[in-house]
């Protein structure tokens, strides 16, 4: 029912955005104000047929409120590659509060994975996930707080100026301190076990994912997982990365494609069409579907 009153709403509201966007606000302000009072210390919310624990004194929660489009198409996205690769261990990098694993785990595919990883450097995000992760029976669990990095050691965390806190200083943030961080190898070597295949991964970092590749060039080499990644130029310019350099790695290893939202499909994406994507994402986002080559 409120899913078919959400879409009645936005189909009349359609031809009068500021009036939508307006609503959307007053709506999301009185029951921020609502779930603060209702529950002080958070409470699962059901997003897409997935339990996430949220904790409403962070307006992230918003993410997971009830049926959303962009997370519908992300995940219709990422179970498509099952299709090309049987899923066995899944790597879900910058997990949040645990929308992956929660979703999956009620999902046909739950009893095809044989294990998720869920890494997340955030200690407020890694209190939460933990919650939601507790209620993944179907899918067994392992979880990392660390931050994915280029090597060993431990990181600057920064927050302010955007919805997420990040491993890198941005405008408008401060340090809140130190955590720490592994690469990806080292990663492996600690959560994979004889036997064990990573074939999938999820990675969400905010402009901090070329680390991901540096530190894990033996594990990607190895098991060659299929990628859905999140690329945002204006974060990966701040972080200090070579956009082009970054670029040519990525096409020299993997077919990319872009999951584009709105619009619902996959486009090819090669060389030369880099600054199309830079364009793109210097303030929105976009997600790729890296796809290893040979």
């Amino acid at each position: 029912m409120k899913r078919a009153i959400y879409l009645a709403g936005k189909h009349i509201l359609k031809p009068f955005p500021k009036t939508k966007a307006f609503l959307r606000g007053f709506y999301r302000t009185l029951r921020t104000s609502y779930l603060r009072k209702r529950y002080p210390q958070g409470t699962f919310l059901i997003c897409n047929g997935a339990k996430v624990f949220c904790d409403f004194s962070n307006e992230n929660y918003a993410w997971y409120d009830g049926y959303s489009e962009f997370l519908n198409y992300e995940m219709e996205v990422f179970t498509n590659l099952f299709n090309l690769r049987p899923p066995k261990i899944i790597l879900d990098v910058g997990a949040h509060w645990g929308f992956y694993p929660a979703f999956l785990n009620n999902s046909p595919f739950a009893d095809k994975i044989s294990k998720i990883i869920s890494v997340e450097p955030d200690p407020f995000n890694q209190v939460i996930l933990s919650k939601t992760l507790e209620k993944v029976n179907r899918i067994p669990i392992l979880q990392s707080n660390s931050a994915i990095s280029d090597k060993n050691g431990y990181l600057d965390l920064y927050f302010g100026g955007s919805d997420c806190s990040k491993t890198y200083p941005f405008p408008n943030t401060v340090s809140v301190g130190k955590i720490q961080a592994v690469s990806l190898d080292s990663l492996t070597e600690s959560f994979l076990k004889e036997g064990d295949i990573l074939t999938h991964v999820k990675l969400d970092i905010d402009g901090y994912e070329p680390a991901f590749f540096s530190g894990g060039i033996k594990t990607l080499k190895r098991f060659k997982p299929i990628i859905l990644m999140e690329f945002w130029a204006k974060g990966l310019k701040v972080s200090g990365v070579d956009l082009e350099g970054y670029w040519e790695m990525l096409q020299n290893n993997y077919h990319v494609q872009e999951a584009c939202f709105p619009g619902r499909k996959l486009i090819s994406l090669k060389h030369q069409d880099l600054v199309y994507l830079t364009d793109k994402t210097t303030e929105g986002i976009t997600n790729l579907v890296l796809i290893p080559k040979n």
